[in-house]
């Protein structure tokens, strides 16, 4: 006979207490398996399943590779594939906001600046195949600058933010959680690239190495680096390495045109079909976006590049 055939009606002894502020909930464990929550006059608060409940059933995918499936981003996020543009504008623009906020709080707008600028191409001549139809990409580029008139150090340490098997952040780098929903937003950029990328490939072929050539691009106290995205399938590895610094380029200082600043670029591919959908909404998104920001200059740009590789407005 088993020891739980020998309990009586009563409920097994305590297996856990929680304590609040002016009461002790106890965790009980009842004859049927299931467990309550009874609080200290011994009246059950409600029903809840047990701790360690046998439904769980462990997996060996690695937690950090929710970064770079599709089906993980979409339910770590809430967006959905389509709506990714929207999240990297959102979470740049939030980070951007929020490092004015702290380090710029009673400036005058003149050190308070946003600029957003949206990049797309026509199209490449390679097909992607993708839910058995074939889809031709358009790479769309996100980039979204704040002014740093003072030169305040950010970045400090980007390897670290761009660990996958880490969560790091920290308030004096732009990528933090404050407006921002997620607080990881630049792995979380790399991992929507990389999946929007790979998206559509035999996941029963744990050996196909698709990557994501496009980098992500941080430009920070006048030097720039490229991170690059490598995901391993077979071992279920992940990382990203920063490459730099190298002097930012005279072009780029020119088109940014806010003295000290602080850049992060993100390239998505995107369905080339839908490429003019996706600019109208990022500029509705944005329009919608600035209202409630206050005392800051928000600007906007939108450029497509053509077959000839000429960006016109």
């Amino acid at each position: 006979m088993t020891n739980n055939a020998k309990l009586t009606s009563k409920q097994k002894r305590c297996r856990a207490s929680i304590k609040t502020k002016d009461r002790v909930i106890k965790l009980t464990e009842n004859n049927n398996g299931s467990s309550s929550l009874v609080c200290k006059r011994g009246k059950i608060d409600k029903n809840t399943n047990p701790p360690h409940s046998r439904s769980l059933v462990a997996t060996s995918t690695k937690q950090s590779m929710s970064y770079v499936t599709v089906k993980g981003i979409e339910s770590e996020t809430s967006y959905l594939k389509r709506d990714w543009p929207i999240f990297i504008l959102k979470e740049l623009a939030d980070n951007a906001y929020d490092f004015l906020n702290d380090h710029y709080a009673n400036r005058s707008k003149d050190a308070r600046v946003i600029a957003i600028r949206v990049m797309i191409d026509d199209g490449d001549d390679d097909a992607v195949t993708s839910g058995g139809s074939r889809d031709f990409f358009s790479m769309l580029r996100i980039t979204v600058r704040n002014s740093n008139v003072d030169n305040i150090p950010v970045f400090e340490h980007l390897d670290q933010i761009l660990d996958f098997t880490v969560w790091c952040s920290t308030k004096r780098d732009q990528h933090r959680e404050t407006c921002g929903s997620l607080g990881d937003g630049l792995k979380r950029a790399l991992g929507m690239g990389y999946a929007s990328w790979a998206d559509g490939i035999d996941d029963k072929d744990s050996f196909t190495d698709k990557q994501w050539d496009e980098p992500l691009i941080v430009r920070h106290n006048g030097k720039e680096y490229r991170a690059f995205i490598q995901v391993d399938k077979s071992s279920q590895n992940i990382w990203a390495k920063a490459h730099g610094p190298c002097e930012v380029s005279a072009e780029a200082d020119a088109v940014a045109a806010l003295g000290n600043y602080t850049e992060i670029e993100v390239t998505l591919p995107v369905p080339t079909s839908d490429r003019h959908v996706i600019l109208a909404r990022l500029e509705k998104y944005y329009k919608i976006y600035k209202i409630a920001k206050s005392n800051t200059y928000f600007s906007f740009g939108v450029e497509e590049k053509n077959k000839k590789g000429n960006y016109h407005k």
